[in-house]
């Protein structure tokens, strides 16, 4: 169906924001990731 795939592209990516958004609200996410660019992070 015409536009499925970029609603179901949508839908991801705001799962992934809110799950993102929850993760720094609970504080489980790392507390370097406030700091400055570290070049050898490579993300959860």
């Amino acid at each position: 169906m015409l536009g499925e795939s970029m609603a179901t592209d949508k839908t991801v990516f705001l799962n992934k924001l809110r799950n993102t958004k929850m993760l720094i609200r609970t504080g489980m996410l790392p507390a370097r990731i406030f700091e400055k660019k570290d070049e050898l992070w490579k993300g959860i």
